[in-house]
């Protein structure tokens, strides 16, 4: 079959940091394996479709998304003396490990795992984070549109394991929100949506819908590489 790509696809390095994380880690990287389950092979138009009983399969065509390219998942280890068994990953997903010989901290370990590719879009992911089938082609096709083009960073809604909406996201912060909440007036019923009472978390809001922040959290954090390195990364004090 010949087939005619129409724009190529964008590629994306994961960068994963982890402290103590336990039996989280295997959660998420099963999360990452069923976003790249529906991905198209060679370009054409047949769709992947494995089984319950072929989820342990390799992940063909260079582990493609829908929308992007994957071009590695980067495990920053700061605790190598409990290194995390990779094994049952190495062949489903591009996993580059890295065991750091002291605690680097997470903005460090993160700059030195970016480091480490040179794709387009750079997502930051908890290692608790489960990401739902469709979660990371839609944050990329959201950012990729040239109608977001000035849109450096962005995120998903984040939900608990019980399905409760986690609202993360935040306002710049001035001395007058830090006061406001710790005065607790935030939180008084007649104040949430009063703007001279409001703190740098937005917990009046539902997070329901998209809209331009000033904040996301970094359990899920999608951004541009470009915008990434002239930064020089993350803050590492």
């Amino acid at each position: 079959t010949n087939v005619t790509m129409l724009f190529p696809k964008p590629s994306l390095q994961i960068v994963i940091v982890l402290y103590n994380s336990g039996p989280d880690l295997d959660f998420c990287l099963e999360s990452l394996v069923r976003s790249l389950i529906t991905t198209k092979i060679a370009n054409t138009e047949t769709p992947v479709n494995l089984s319950s009983q072929d989820s342990n399969s390799s992940v063909v065509n260079n582990y493609q998304g829908s929308h992007y390219i994957l071009d590695k998942v980067t495990v920053m280890d700061n605790t190598p003396e409990n290194p995390p068994n990779l094994d049952p990953w190495i062949t489903r997903l591009p996993i580059d490990y890295v065991a750091s010989a002291t605690n680097l901290g997470f903005g460090k370990a993160c700059n030195q795992g970016a480091k480490r590719s040179q794709s387009e879009y750079i997502l930051f992911l908890n290692p608790d984070c489960f990401v739902s089938p469709s979660a990371i082609d839609t944050a990329l096709l959201h950012l990729s549109k040239p109608v977001h083009s000035t849109t450096a960073v962005t995120s998903v809604l984040l939900k608990s394991m019980t399905g409760e909406v986690q609202k993360t996201c935040a306002r710049r912060p001035t001395l007058k929100m830090f006061i406001n909440e710790s005065l607790g007036l935030d939180r008084i019923s007649w104040s949430r949506n009063n703007p001279h009472f409001v703190s740098h978390h937005m917990r009046e809001w539902h997070h329901k819908e998209s809209k331009f922040v000033d904040h996301v959290i970094g359990a899920f954090y999608l951004i541009r590489r470009s915008v990434f390195e002239s930064l020089n990364g993350f803050d590492e004090r």
